[in-house]
């Protein structure tokens, strides 16, 4: 049994989707870059919740906003 990453869980979900059939759907749709669905994914709510905070990209990221990022995607 394979241990997904509770933001790639939280990434399949969004898409309506279990991570299992995530994975296969994103290597049809990104071949050659499996994991690039998930990245473009990731980015755009790490920036999101950057922007909701007044944050530079560049903010180094605390335990405590990690947390808070996890709850905002629901991982």
């Amino acid at each position: 049994m394979t241990e997904w990453n509770p933001r790639y869980v939280a990434y399949a979900k969004a898409h309506g989707t279990t991570p299992e059939a995530m994975i296969e759907e994103d290597r049809v749709n990104w071949p050659g870059g499996v994991m690039t669905g998930f990245i473009l994914w990731i980015g755009d709510h790490w920036r999101a919740w950057l922007a909701e905070r007044g944050l530079p990209s560049d903010h180094p990221k605390s335990d405590e906003d990690h947390a808070s990022f996890d709850r905002r995607i629901g991982a």
